[in-house]
Order: structure tokens, then sequence, then C-alpha cells
């Protein structure tokens, strides 16, 4: 399956905690890097999700709030930080990568007077903030 979303992430679920009606997933994506994710707790039934099992952490670029430099303290459960890698201007929109180590990359659009007032280039440090119940997870069929 290919998707339009440009965030997408293999890992493995770390842990589970299960609510009635949501679910928390913990997904390590590498050695320093985890992802949160909140879905029913019926998705996680049908899609076997579990401690070990394999996963793709899915996340669509206009999800991804960016702040320059460290985020503080935030009600995002996931904040992603590392230096600015490249800035696409558009017509309308912009769009900011980051590099967070290990080979992840996190991807934002935004809108342009956004991208003006962060003032960020490429090289400086900022924070991608992702609410947990932004992030979609999958498995291979």
């Amino acid at each position: 399956m290919k998707l339009s979303a440009r965030n997408q992430w293999s890992g493995f679920v770390e842990s589970v905690t299960d609510g009635v009606v949501t679910s928390e997933v913990t997904v390590r994506l590498s050695e320093q890097q985890l992802i949160v994710a909140t879905v029913t707790t019926g998705s996680v039934r049908r899609l076997g999700l579990e401690a070990g099992a394999p996963v793709t952490a899915i996340v669509k670029a206009s999800s991804v709030i960016v702040g320059a430099g460290p985020a503080g303290r935030t009600s995002a459960r996931n904040q992603l930080t590392g230096p600015v890698s490249r800035i696409e201007r558009g017509a309308v929109q912009g769009v900011v990568t980051l590099s967070c180590g290990d080979g992840i990359e996190v991807t934002s659009t935004l809108t342009l007077g956004s991208l003006d007032s962060l003032g960020l280039q490429e090289g400086d440090q900022a924070t991608a903030l992702i609410k947990a119940s932004h992030v979609l997870l999958a498995v291979d069929a």
C-alpha cells in the first residue's frame, strides 16, 4: 500500500496501555526515538498490537506542528527534536523537514506566514510536536 502521508516510520510496539474505549500504544522507532499513538481498543485487537509486534506509525505532514528550538512543556505527547535539514517554499505553504537522529526525519507543512514568523534556517534546532491522536498505526496484512 502506498500512502500520501510523508511521515511513515517503521518500528516495534514497545507497550500497550488498554483502555475501555481507546488505548495508548508506544512504538519504538529506534534506539533513541519513541512515538505514542492513541487508537481505539478495538483497533488494537484487530491489528494484533502487542509488545514486539512490527508496526508503521503514520502522520500527515499537516498534523505536525513545528517550534523553533526545544518545545518546553506542551500537551503534545510526541516531541521530536533535531536540526532543520530542508526548507521548501511554495506559493502558499512551506515544507520543513527535521532530522531527528537514527535516520528519523519528520516533515511538516505550514503556511508561509508561520514559516516566516519562525525564522528557521537549515541547520537550526527545531521540535516537531505531534498529538498522540494524530498518529495512525498500520500493520502488514
